[in-house]
């Protein structure tokens, strides 16, 4: 489990409560988190592991996460293909601010692999949210596409 709190403002206390944007890979997450989420909040579900999501007043996108990792070559490029689609369907930071800091904390020999997992993960948003979840926000950059 992580959280991140993001704000303009000062943060107060750096827990998360309810959660806007919410990752679940296990089933385990989805059952402990899930209960969490805002109503029309973002949540993201790894499909590879999790079979179903049970009903929730979030918006609920299922992406294989770990089967396109795997597509790509690499299982261990999950958490960088999950973090493109977290990107493009919350809208937290543009996808060439994305780009940057991922690449610039990486070793250059991983650039290559890391820049595929990025744009998987951002297709298979793009994907997702054209799958049609009725009334979904995405980020400004995945509507403009």
């Amino acid at each position: 489990r992580a959280e991140v709190v993001i704000s303009n403002d000062e943060i107060a206390y750096p827990a998360v409560a309810r959660t806007d944007v919410l990752l679940a890979m296990t089933p385990k997450a989805v059952a402990d988190y899930l209960p969490k989420a805002r109503p029309r909040s973002v949540v993201i579900v790894d499909s590879t592991h999790v079979a179903q999501t049970p009903a929730t007043e979030a918006v609920v996108y299922t992406i294989p996460l770990t089967s396109i990792a795997k597509d790509l070559g690499a299982e261990i490029s999950v958490n960088i293909v999950a973090l493109a689609a977290v990107v493009a369907l919350s809208g937290v930071v543009s996808p060439e601010a994305l780009e940057s800091a991922a690449l610039s904390k990486l070793p250059a020999r991983s650039h290559d692999l890391n820049r595929r997992a990025l744009l998987a993960g951002w297709e298979a948003a793009l994907t997702a949210f054209a799958a049609g979840t009725a009334g979904a926000a995405p980020s400004p950059e995945l509507q403009e596409r």
